[in-house]
């Protein structure tokens, strides 16, 4: 039997053509394919390391929590300016309560907790035997010194700047006749960073008592004042 050539050629070049198509749609497949599972490895590495830094932000912020914690709640104490006594309390409470859930959270909600935490501060501070003359300060948004445990309170919305150190007992008035300014500043300021040491360590759970001075817009006379924790808050 004779056989066409020009068919046979044809045929042939057909076959070779449908081989040559497959093996350039499997390898655009598997590219594909490659591509893919190279874009779903990288959105993995992607969401592990957030969810790495997200874990280191949360531990973060709980040590944070702990800090505000050990300062939080009532005080009050008095305070001698020129030849007056006067009575102050400061109230502190923090912005926002220590998340308690178990999921895992996004960085983004971490970062909000850590950028919306701090204390609202309110100081009261009137003349004994005379509540005509007490002087409140509003609301005021104050982060502590997690290193130096300094509460810095300066706003227009308060008439009074306050420097308040955490404190491991109260100013004795002997400290005060023996000692400079100058000097019971310093210590104050040593006692204060020894104390937010030991409760980012955790070896201090709750502080009962703030030192610092009280500085008036009128005058640049600096005033002691302490205040301890109220028995309601223990």
């Amino acid at each position: 039997m004779k056989i066409n050539f020009n068919l046979a050629c044809s045929l042939l070049f057909s076959v070779c053509f449908a081989l040559i198509a497959c093996d350039q749609k499997g390898s655009a497949d598997g590219s594909r394919e490659r591509a893919a599972a190279e874009q779903q490895g990288a959105r993995d590495v992607n969401n592990e390391n957030l969810t790495r830094l997200a874990k280191g932000m949360e531990d973060d912020l709980a040590l944070r929590h702990h800090f505000f914690d050990a300062i939080e709640g009532d005080f009050s104490g008095s305070l001698k300016m020129e030849d007056d006594f006067y009575q102050i309390n400061i109230n502190l409470v923090r912005s926002l309560p220590a998340y308690m859930g178990s999921r895992t959270r996004q960085l983004s909600e971490v970062e909000s907790d850590l950028n919306g935490l701090y204390f609202l501060v309110r100081i009261s501070l009137s003349k004994f035997n005379s509540s005509l003359s007490s002087v409140f300060c509003h609301p005021i948004a104050v982060r502590p010194s997690f290193s130096t445990g300094v509460l810095t309170v300066a706003s227009q919305d308060c008439a009074n700047f306050y420097s308040l150190f955490l404190s491991e007992g109260p100013l004795q008035r002997e400290q005060l006749n023996s000692k400079s300014f100058e000097e019971n500043l310093k210590n104050q300021e040593l006692g204060a960073q020894g104390l937010a040491d030991k409760i980012n360590s955790k070896a201090v759970h709750k502080v009962n008592f703030l030192r610092g001075t009280l500085k008036t817009p009128t005058s640049s006379k600096a005033y002691d004042l302490s205040v301890e924790r109220s028995t309601h808050d223990h």
